[in-house]
């Protein structure tokens, strides 16, 4: 199926597959950017964990919904692309709504407190507080 083949490209990284499918669908008017998987998992959230920012910036291109989250706060695009550790995913998704660095999940805790490396320098550069506590 569509969604099938979406979610495997956008695991695997397949950018070029996913910018096919996704202009396949957008001419006949199907509705696949928004699908979930068996895991609850939109294919944002999926490369986003993937560390694929090429596919992350495909889809948010394409209208994807970088709100979407399953359960808790934690598992939205801009979360899981912070616990993944690619600064490259932390941009794009930075870059399409600012203020995600604020965001808190149920216990209190900003995506700054998932962060490490280059992606925690990221957020602090970009007004991420490290003063916050949970």
């Amino acid at each position: 199926s569509l969604v099938k083949a979406l979610f495997e490209s956008c695991q695997y990284g397949h950018g070029e597959i996913v910018g096919l499918l996704l202009n396949f669908c957008q001419k006949r008017g199907i509705t696949i950017l928004e699908s979930r998987n068996e895991s609850d998992h939109t294919p944002l959230m999926v490369a986003s964990q993937n560390k694929y920012s090429d596919i992350v910036d495909l889809l948010l291109q394409a209208g994807a919904d970088l709100h979407a989250k399953k359960g808790t706060l934690d598992a939205a695009p801009f979360w899981l692309g912070v616990s993944s550790g690619s600064k490259s995913v932390v941009q794009k998704l930075y870059n399409s709504c600012n203020d995600l660095i604020f965001e808190r999940d149920q216990d209190g805790r900003t995506p700054l407190f998932f962060s490490s490396g280059s992606v925690m320098r990221f957020l602090v550069k970009n007004g991420a507080s490290v003063h916050v506590v949970d």
